[in-house]
């Protein structure tokens, strides 16, 4: 039905009936929905246009191997576009669409980086604390994710804090982080985020409080965050 909508077989195409339809078909996972859904988003049509929301369902559409979704991700990565090549960098480095090769997501990376995504320096960020075709680099981790923060994207704080619980042991620095930043923490919803905040007010290495704890993990643990359920059970 989507199609029916989109197109012109009743007259003027009604995208947002359409968009409606397809909306249906991406909770079934259908591709072709997911793929039509995309490009709306992408061209505006039917929805605000929001070009990083087409893309995420285009990479929906190629975790599920749909060559159309791959082709117009690339599409948008050839033309220069930061969020294209963020995207296909996520796609090389996590091995969805394509088979897991971190060379050419760190590539990727490195375009995005130099078209002004903030995202793809705390990937790169990322890539240098795991090792991650890189070597590994605890300096040039930071230094990428204090770039990252600077440059927008909150959940480089994630990652700031992550380098100096776990590598530098600084528990005052991470307290002052926690605090500093605890109105942008709080926003962060992602399960990782709410998973490493639940464990860092439970260990008692900052200052404890087992009721935030608790509702951090509890959060996660709801949403089928497995590190969380199993956190709750100790």
């Amino acid at each position: 039905l989507g199609n029916v909508y989109a197109s012109k077989i009743l007259g003027n195409p009604d995208y947002k009936k359409a968009v409606m339809w397809y909306k249906r078909g991406v909770e079934k996972k259908d591709v072709k929905c997911i793929y039509s859904l995309a490009t709306l988003y992408i061209d505006g049509k039917g929805v605000e246009k929001d070009l990083r929301k087409g893309l995420e369902y285009l990479y929906e559409g190629a975790a599920l191997k749909s060559e159309r979704c791959i082709e117009k991700i690339e599409e948008v990565a050839a033309g220069g576009d930061p969020e294209g090549e963020l995207m296909l960098g996520k796609m090389y480095y996590y091995g969805k669409g394509y088979e897991k090769d971190y060379k050419k997501a760190f590539e990727y990376f490195n375009k995005a980086e130099e078209h002004g995504s903030a995202e793809a320096k705390f990937m790169k960020g990322m890539m240098y604390q795991l090792g991650d075709y890189v070597s590994s680099d605890e300096d040039k981790a930071l230094e990428y994710y204090e770039g990252s923060l600077n440059g927008g994207y909150k959940k480089a704080l994630v990652g700031i804090i992550d380098i100096y619980y776990t590598y530098r042991e600084d528990y005052k620095r991470v307290e002052e982080l926690l605090e500093k930043y605890k109105g942008e923490l709080e926003k962060l919803k992602d399960n990782t985020t709410r998973y490493m905040l639940g464990s860092l007010y439970a260990e008692g290495n900052v200052k404890q409080d087992l009721e935030k704890a608790k509702k951090y993990l509890l959060e996660s643990a709801e949403d089928g965050f497995e590190y969380s359920q199993l956190a709750l059970m100790y």
